[in-house]
C-alpha cells in the first residue's frame, strides 16, 4: 500500500497516457534498458497486428456474432407472440472463441486482439513462465483488454493437455500478482526427461 500511494500520481499518469495511445510502452521500456533475458523478443506492433488480422479477418466475428443476436431476438419475440418456442429454427450455438498464448509475454498478442476486434466474442488466455514479464502483462491486460481473460504464471512445456483446457480450474487461479503453485496440472514426466528438463531450467 505505501509503494501505491508513493506512485499513484505516476501510475495513474501512465494510465492515462496508455488509456489515449494503447501499447505495450512496459515491453518497450524492458527492452531499452536490457532487461530482456536470452531468447526473449518482443515482437513488433507491425507482426503483431498483421498475424491477428491473419487469423481473425476470416472469422469474421463481429458478423458472426451479429448473426446470433439476431437469431436470439427472434427467439425472443417469437415465444413472446406464440407462447413456444420455435420448432422451425436449428440451434445456433454462441459463436465463442479462446485465443491462448502460450509464452504471452507483457500479453502484446491478447491486448492486441481485444482492440482490433472489441465487439468479439473471446476469451482470452496466458501463460508466462518469468515472473517480471507475468506481472508486466497483467497490468497490460488491466488496463487495455476488453474481454475476459486469465494469465497464469506457469511453464507452458511441462502443463498437462488434459487438465489445462479452457474450461480447467486452472485458469481460476490466474491474474493474482503473487501467482500460486499450479505444479497440480504439469504432467508427470518419467525420471530420464523429468532431469533433463529440470537442467534446462536451471539453465534458463
Amino acid at each position: 500500500d505505501e509503494l501505491f500511494h508513493k506512485h499513484q500520481e505516476l501510475l495513474e499518469s501512465y494510465i492515462e497516457a496508455v488509456k489515449k495511445d494503447p501499447w505495450d510502452y512496459i515491453g518497450e521500456m524492458y527492452t531499452d534498458l536490457g532487461l530482456v533475458s536470452r531468447g526473449q523478443n518482443m515482437t513488433p506492433k507491425g507482426i503483431v497486428d498483421g498475424m491477428i488480422k491473419m487469423v481473425y479477418d476470416k472469422e469474421n466475428l463481429d458478423a458472426r456474432l451479429f448473426t446470433y443476436q439476431s437469431y436470439e431476438q427472434y427467439l425472443l419475440e417469437y415465444y413472446a407472440t406464440q407462447g413456444v418456442h420455435p420448432t422451425h429454427l436449428r440451434p445456433m450455438k454462441f459463436p465463442l472463441k479462446t485465443q491462448l498464448d502460450p509464452c504471452v509475454g507483457t500479453g502484446r498478442f491478447l491486448f492486441e486482439t481485444s482492440l482490433l476486434y472489441p465487439e468479439a466474442p473471446l476469451v482470452l488466455f496466458g501463460v508466462e513462465i518469468q515472473l517480471s514479464l507475468y506481472r508486466a502483462g497483467l497490468v497490460n491486460m488491466a488496463i487495455m483488454s476488453n474481454h475476459p481473460y486469465s494469465i497464469i504464471c506457469a511453464n507452458t512445456l511441462t502443463l498437462d493437455v488434459d487438465k489445462a483446457g479452457p474450461y480447467s480450474s486452472l485458469w481460476d487461479l490466474g491474474n493474482r500478482w503473487d501467482p500460486p503453485d499450479v505444479s497440480q496440472y504439469y504432467w508427470k514426466a518419467t525420471p530420464p526427461f523429468k532431469k533433463y528438463m529440470e537442467m534446462r531450467q536451471k539453465d534458463e
